[in-house]
Protein backbone atom coordinates (compact mmCIF):
# COMPACT_ATOMS: atom_id res chain seq x y z
CA UNK A 1 0.00 0.00 0.00
CA UNK A 2 0.91 3.75 -0.43
CA UNK A 3 1.04 6.79 1.60
CA UNK A 4 0.73 10.05 0.11
CA UNK A 5 1.67 12.81 2.57
CA UNK A 6 1.83 16.62 2.24
CA UNK A 7 4.75 18.73 3.69
CA UNK A 8 5.43 22.63 3.16
CA UNK A 9 7.64 21.35 1.39
CA UNK A 10 6.62 18.88 -1.42
CA UNK A 11 4.60 15.63 -1.32
CA UNK A 12 5.68 12.56 -0.44
CA UNK A 13 4.95 8.91 -0.97
CA UNK A 14 6.16 6.25 1.59
CA UNK A 15 4.99 2.66 0.94
CA UNK A 16 3.57 1.20 4.07
CA UNK A 17 5.74 -2.00 5.16
CA UNK A 18 3.61 -3.65 7.36
CA UNK A 19 -0.17 -3.47 6.54
CA UNK A 20 -1.12 -5.62 9.50
CA UNK A 21 -0.37 -2.44 11.52
CA UNK A 22 -3.51 -0.77 10.32
CA UNK A 23 -6.08 -3.30 11.92
CA UNK A 24 -5.25 -1.49 15.08
CA UNK A 25 -4.95 2.50 14.26
CA UNK A 26 -5.92 3.44 17.58
CA UNK A 27 -2.43 3.04 18.67
CA UNK A 28 -0.66 3.58 15.06
CA UNK A 29 1.18 6.92 16.88
CA UNK A 30 3.12 4.53 18.63
CA UNK A 31 4.99 3.55 15.22
CA UNK A 32 6.57 7.19 14.97
CA UNK A 33 7.91 7.45 18.05
CA UNK A 34 11.43 7.63 16.91
CA UNK A 35 12.62 7.54 13.14
CA UNK A 36 14.12 4.07 13.67
CA UNK A 37 10.88 2.60 14.50
CA UNK A 38 8.87 4.50 12.10
CA UNK A 39 11.73 3.11 9.26
CA UNK A 40 10.24 -0.17 9.90
CA UNK A 41 6.72 0.49 8.77
CA UNK A 42 7.51 2.78 5.99
CA UNK A 43 9.76 3.40 3.23
CA UNK A 44 9.84 6.83 1.22
CA UNK A 45 9.62 5.71 -2.21
CA UNK A 46 9.53 9.34 -3.70
CA UNK A 47 9.86 13.16 -2.67
CA UNK A 48 8.15 15.68 -4.95
CA UNK A 49 10.28 18.79 -3.83
CA UNK A 50 7.80 22.44 -4.48
CA UNK A 51 9.71 24.58 -6.91
CA UNK A 52 8.52 27.97 -4.53
CA UNK A 53 5.83 29.19 -2.74
CA UNK A 54 3.82 30.08 -5.89
CA UNK A 55 4.15 26.26 -6.89
CA UNK A 56 3.25 25.22 -3.02
CA UNK A 57 0.01 27.62 -2.84
CA UNK A 58 -0.96 26.86 -6.34
CA UNK A 59 -0.73 22.68 -5.37
CA UNK A 60 -2.34 23.79 -2.04
CA UNK A 61 -5.56 25.07 -3.94
CA UNK A 62 -5.56 22.59 -6.26
CA UNK A 63 -6.11 19.62 -3.88
CA UNK A 64 -8.60 21.66 -1.78
CA UNK A 65 -10.80 22.17 -4.88
CA UNK A 66 -11.04 18.64 -5.87
CA UNK A 67 -12.06 17.88 -2.25
CA UNK A 68 -15.42 19.61 -2.76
Amino acid sequence: MLVLFETSGGFAIFKLLKEKKLKKPDNLYEEFESPEKAAKLLKLIHFEKFVDMEDALATASAVIKNKR
